[in-house]
């Protein structure tokens, strides 16, 4: 027998369709309430258009929603650039400064992790923690562009003078200073006591002094006090002198042992370094040595007080005073890693010997890894960048190390006390908020701890290469890194089947790339000459140009969508294309590729 309908056909198909969607809506929330699992949200702020607004951050664990309401209840766009500051239930504890055994994964030009290394696998892997935040994770060594150590060091004393009772000292501003912007001009007698100098009577030292030199002439004293194991007063001095034509710094000690060698001058900011090992002594100017002793000033004798003095007419400026003893050496790095991939502290003469076949890691100062293919896993779920309160503050100093930062992707120093990361949201309670990372393994932090939260409009992660490359074809000291790599860069990648399904969007971050409206290279790039092409498998996604409005002096992170089947389960590649000028095919843009992921965005 035909079934009879009580209502019209089309109303009963609007009847299933609305039951269908009843279903799917409201079972998630009951399995959430029988499984104990429920959203949780936070108290936040953020920045819209100059106004600071207020409301809550919930993250939906089932739906892997991130969601931001207004106080009025109103949804509010979580979209690109947005940062949301979390309400801070206590004040965050000051940062630790500067525990000895920790490392730094630079991940990108914006990331960075601060943790501890627990052991170097091989030569290809390491073992890492972040206290409090981590288990320990095995990592690819090369799946960071660099891992920088702190140096193991001890502050016996420092001073950047943005104190106003020094006495007989003259507080001036000036731009650029290692440490603050206040400095001193040291024109008369200026002493400075270690306050516990028992504590810094062996191992090796580090005296520091920045000093700024306009090119006009003068001296500089330094005198260091200190004691024996008895009441034997010990004291040692030195005194940089600018030559009569005012044309090269050298030093005087008064000491015979001392070998001597002038340096040119060079007007700007200078680090003055004393290094004190165990079997000599060394004077530098920057990472120029000035004077070198084989005897060890203060052997077994601690360092009391130091004392600063110029003619009254000097124009010298100093800044940033700081004694630093170099504590007992452990946790070795078999030689060579690879040679060329470790780079030195600062105080590197303190090594002695530089033939030796084990590094201590707390001299040292970069493992700068080959990078490695397809290293990045997918991570699922809201992709944020949170920046949080690391474990400690850092010694980098942005005068003296950007060049070395720039070899490693950074254009400035991370700012104290902080560490950024990428990552899915996978978990968010009343407390913490946990980080799936696509090198493997999470991160969780509290939410007293948390800075900013950016989301980035995506649902998914899979690094693909975090090392900085130059594009180009000449030597470019506002390139990273400046040595030039060619016109052609590739990056190979493997899909799984349901992955290679995923709609998904390239990501570079880019430095110095030619915008397409920047004169006087408009026309050219308009004829397709002096422009950098972005495939994948074969398929032209367009140019880096074409999305670069400005002169591209910071970066940039540049997004291009992917169309459906192009990339594909199995072996995958991105490629950089670079074309030459008409008449010079050789003649590329220099431009930097400081990261490649992509993202998911269905």
């Amino acid at each position: 027998m035909t079934p009879q309908y009580w209502l019209p056909k089309r109303w009963n198909r609007l009847a299933l369709s609305l039951g269908g969607f009843l279903f799917c809506a409201l079972i998630p929330e009951l399995w959430a309430q029988e499984s104990g699992v429920k959203s949780v949200s936070w108290p936040v702020k953020w920045d819209q258009k100059g106004v600071m607004k207020s409301g809550r951050l919930q993250f939906n664990p089932l739906s892997r929603k991130l969601e931001l309401t207004s106080v009025d209840q109103k949804n509010v766009d979580l979209g690109r650039g947005l940062l949301i500051q979390p309400d801070l239930e206590n004040p965050r504890a000051a940062a630790v400064r500067e525990h000895h055994d920790l490392a730094v994964a630079i991940l990108g030009y914006q990331e960075r992790l601060t943790g501890r290394i627990q052991s170097i696998v091989s030569d290809k892997a390491v073992m890492w923690t972040i206290p409090g935040h981590s288990k320990p994770m095995e990592w690819p060594l090369g799946i960071a562009s660099a891992w920088a150590f702190h140096p193991s060091v001890t502050v016996a004393l420092f001073e950047d003078f943005e104190k106003s009772d020094i006495p007989g000292a003259v507080l001036i501003n000036s731009a650029g200073s290692p440490a603050g912007d206040r400095v001193i001009q040291a024109n008369q007698a200026l002493k400075f006591n270690v306050t516990d100098p028992s504590e810094f009577n062996s191992g090796p030292r580090l005296i520091q002094l920045a000093v700024f030199d306009s090119g006009s002439g003068g001296s500089l004293k330094l005198k260091l006090n200190g004691s024996g194991t008895g009441s034997e007063q010990v004291s040692q001095s030195l005194e940089l002198v600018s030559s009569l034509d005012n044309s090269q710094w050298s030093v005087l000690t008064g000491d015979s042992r001392f070998a001597m060698t002038p340096l040119p001058r060079k007007n700007g900011w200078h680090w003055l370094s004393i290094s004190i090992a165990s079997d000599r002594t060394r004077i530098c100017l920057d990472e120029l040595v000035l004077a070198e002793s084989r005897t060890a000033w203060f052997k077994n004798q601690s360092i009391t007080s130091l004392e600063i003095s110029a003619a009254p007419n000097s124009k010298l400026l100093i800044d940033a005073l700081g004694i630093y003893q170099y504590d007992t050496i452990s946790g070795p790095v078999q030689r060579p890693l690879a040679d060329n991939l470790i780079q030195l502290n600062g105080g590197h003469e303190l090594l002695g010997n530089s033939n030796l076949k084990e590094i201590p890691t707390r001299l040292i100062r970069a493992i700068l890894p080959k990078q490695i293919p397809n290293v990045g896993l997918w991570v699922q779920g809201p992709v944020v960048r949170l920046t949080f309160q690391s474990l400690g503050e850092n010694l980098w100093k942005p005068d003296t190390d950007r060049d070395y930062l720039k070899q490693i992707g950074l254009l400035n120093p991370p700012a104290k006390g902080f560490d950024c990361v990428e990552g899915s949201l996978v978990e968010m309670d009343e407390k913490r908020l946990t980080l799936a990372l696509s090198q493997g393994g999470t991160i969780s932090v509290d939410r007293n701890q948390c800075l900013t939260i950016e989301p980035l409009v995506a649902s998914g992660l899979k690094l693909l290469e975090a090392h900085p490359h130059h594009l180009g074809d000449e030597l470019d000291l506002k390139v990273i890194p400046p040595e030039p790599e060619g016109g052609n860069l590739r990056i190979n990648f493997n899909l799984g089947v349901e992955e290679s399904k995923y709609q998904s969007e390239l990501v570079v971050d880019v430095l110095q790339v030619l915008g397409a409206n920047i004169a006087p290279f408009v026309e050219s790039i308009k004829r397709g000459e002096l422009v950098t092409e972005v495939w994948l498998n074969g398929t032209n996604l367009g140019t880096l140009n074409s999305k670069i409005e400005g002169r591209n002096e910071s970066p940039e992170r540049l997004r291009f969508p992917i169309a459906r089947n192009v990339m594909k389960t199995g072996p995958n590649q991105v490629e950089f294309r670079q074309k030459g000028q008409k008449n010079d095919p050789n003649y590329l843009d220099d431009l930097s590729v400081m990261g490649v992921r992509l993202y998911r965005v269905d």
